[in-house]
């Protein structure tokens, strides 16, 4: 019987040798590990949410109704400091409506110590904001609103301190007099400017007075001046704000010199508005006077300010500039501002009332003529005046007008022939 022929497999030595070989010897170091893979970033649907704001005011520790209404607004999940940044951005959208809409007369420089974000009338944290977001969805989005507190109190003492700031940095550009610094801690190098309502007016309105949309456009004013005598019958305590007692005692030890001194830096006089007597003492019509006998006047004061850079207008006997009348707010509210158009001669040598009082005449005897002529036309029926001509002849109207004057009435210093703003160019 023949032998089967030699193999590897049939001798396990040689298989053992066979396997060695194919086999690689590991190294000592250990083995590199694949790096996990990162996690992938959220979504854009989960980073972006959508969020209804608005804005909460309270004033002396009340709520009080604002009529601003909310935005919807696209907010960022994943932004560094997000509360901070939620929280300027609603107060830089919101807080110019509080001005614009007379809800407070300025707003304080630091925002931050006076604002929270709030849901449902509870102040929330960055925590509980992160969670709400969470939530929110397009179909149903979250309610988050800048609550804002306003303190008076606060906000008259920091209007002091940038008066008394303003002065102490004014003095210090005067050649003859050393600087006072402001205070022994200085503020910051660029502070934040007070935001106040005439400044958002201005903001909101980039054209000029005389194309304002009308009259009846008005817009409060500050009223810390305006309320100095109720302030009560005791100053002893002066606000001081951060600045010590040696510099307000430096400020105040200066003498004080014509020079130095601003005369009404905003522009306002108190004229006379001439008033037109059309009834005698004991209340009868004054028909039964002289012919010639002089017309009885009296004046009422009126608040203006004429902007005598700016003319609306021109013609070849007079010239109109932009106007201001401030007049007391209803009910002890803040003062209201309107436009008008003062109108003056071109060619009167001096200021004189005459002649502006005789075109208030004219004006006051047209608009007694457009009256009976008005009545006349709705009694009348005849088939020519159809309803087209009619609702013409009845939108015939006089414009508001009076004569203002400044100064004694025999040797005026300004005389102005005051009429309403009208819409248009």
């Amino acid at each position: 019987m023949a032998e089967p022929a030699d193999c590897a497999g049939t001798h396990a030595s040689f298989r053992d040798v066979g396997k060695s070989k194919r086999t690689k010897t590991p190294t000592p170091s250990p083995y590199a590990r694949t790096a996990r893979p990162a996690p992938p970033p959220p979504p854009i649907n989960d980073q972006i949410k959508l969020v209804n704001c608005g804005i909460v005011l309270y004033q002396l520790d009340k709520l009080k109704r604002t009529g601003i209404m909310c935005r919807m607004l696209q907010v960022n999940v994943l932004q560094p400091n997000l509360y901070l940044s939620l929280q300027r951005q609603l107060w830089e959208l919101f807080s110019p409506s509080l001005l614009s809409k007379n809800l407070v007369e300025s707003l304080p420089q630091d925002f931050l110590p006076h604002t929270n974000l709030s849901h449902k009338k509870n102040v929330i944290d960055p925590e509980t904001l992160a969670m709400l977001l969470g939530q929110s969805t397009i179909k149903k989005p979250v309610q988050i609103d800048i609550t804002y507190q306003e303190n008076i109190d606060e906000l008259e003492n920091d209007n002091t301190d940038n008066v008394e700031s303003n002065l102490s940095s004014a003095d210090a550009t005067d050649s003859h007099t050393p600087p006072v610094p402001a205070s022994d801690n200085p503020r910051p190098e660029t502070p934040t400017p007070r935001l106040t309502r005439s400044a958002a007016l201005a903001n909101s309105q980039s054209t000029a007075l005389p194309n304002s949309a009308s009259t009846p456009l008005a817009t409060a004013i500050r009223g810390t001046d305006a309320r100095w005598a109720l302030g009560g019958v005791t100053g002893t305590v002066p606000a001081r704000g951060p600045a010590s007692l040696s510099t307000h005692m430096n400020f105040l030890g200066r003498p004080v010199s014509s020079a130095s001194i601003d005369l009404n830096p905003e522009g306002w006089v108190v004229a006379e508005r001439l008033k037109f007597n059309h009834q005698d003492a004991r209340g009868r019509q004054s028909s039964s006077l002289a012919r010639y006998q002089h017309l009885q006047a009296t004046t009422c004061p009126l608040t203006i300010k004429v902007d005598k850079t700016t003319i609306v207008g021109q013609g070849s006997m007079r010239k109109a500039f932009a106007a201001l009348v401030k007049t007391d707010g209803h009910n002890g509210g803040p003062p209201r501002i309107t436009n008008w158009v003062a109108k003056v001669g071109i060619h009167d040598e001096y200021p004189t009332i005459n002649p502006h009082a005789t075109k208030a005449r004219m004006y006051k005897a047209c608009g007694h003529v457009l009256r009976a002529f008005q009545l006349i036309i709705n009694r009348c029926t005849s088939l020519l005046l159809n309803d087209t001509i009619r609702q013409k002849i009845k939108a015939f109207e006089l414009v508001r007008h009076c004569v203002a004057f400044v100064g004694d009435s025999i040797c005026p210093v300004d005389v102005y022939f005051l009429e309403a703003s009208l819409p248009g160019d």
